[in-house]
């Protein structure tokens, strides 16, 4: 990853993510704890293809922070998880 796109991913990532890479594709799925967002990047072109918005539901915990707390994956399934510390949430993503 050469300094220009790590710049861009700083920029684009909030605070605290955790990170998942798909063992059959070069998809990075970023569980953002600032903004409450998980992000899909393109890891063999160091792309952000998606961002999806509002991820745990219900009041935010102390500090309005939603808190995405991990995020992992089922391949077979084609789906995301993230643990969400909102109400104590688990959220599914479909990644289909």
């Amino acid at each position: 990853m050469d300094s220009h796109s790590q710049t861009r991913f700083k920029q684009d990532l909030a605070s605290t993510p955790q990170i998942r890479l798909g063992d059959d594709t070069d998809l990075l799925y970023v569980a953002n704890q600032g903004d409450n967002s998980v992000s899909v990047i393109d890891a063999s072109t160091n792309t952000v293809i998606a961002a999806i918005p509002n991820v745990a539901t219900g009041p935010p915990t102390t500090g309005n922070v939603y808190g995405l707390l991990g995020v992992t994956l089922d391949q077979r399934r084609n789906l995301v998880y993230t643990s969400n510390s909102a109400k104590s949430q688990v959220t599914v993503i479909s990644s289909a």
